[in-house]
């Protein structure tokens, strides 16, 4: 009983330790800190892009600043008209970025390379005070 205790413990221990060692990829997805974004943001390839969901969209007023706006539903349409060898980094309002992973899983299949997740999405960045501007 004692080693089966153990063994559960051992097991269950190790797999968290994996879990938050591990959060910087999502099913090959980078996630990238607010201050990553911001020591790359004058990138010349840098794309970021505001995929919040319309409804977090009309929410509020502010967007990270030099961001695009696209419709998280509508990758297929508008995947097509960007450049797949620059550098994206997609933002949404949910704090596990599950908007963002979602869209950038879709551009993955589109061919586009370099796709990174803002870690926490538009609430973290904007509670930490970083650039943003009216949408």
């Amino acid at each position: 009983m004692k080693l089966k205790l153990f063994q559960v413990f051992f097991f269950v221990f190790f797999t968290c330790i994996a879990v938050i060692t591990t959060p910087l990829r999502a099913d090959g997805i980078e996630k990238i800190s607010d201050s990553e974004l911001i020591a790359i943001f004058d990138e010349i390839d840098l794309v970021i892009l505001d995929v919040r969901r319309p409804a977090h969209w009309e929410q509020s007023e502010k967007k990270i600043a030099e961001a695009l706006r696209e419709d998280p539903y509508e990758v297929s349409s508008w995947g097509q008209k960007y450049d797949t060898e620059k550098k994206y980094v997609l933002y949404c309002a949910c704090p596990l970025e599950f908007t963002s992973n979602k869209v950038a899983r879709k551009m993955q299949k589109m061919g586009f390379q370099q796709i990174y997740v803002l870690k926490g999405g538009w609430k973290t960045w904007e509670k930490n005070g970083f650039p943003t501007e009216p949408r």
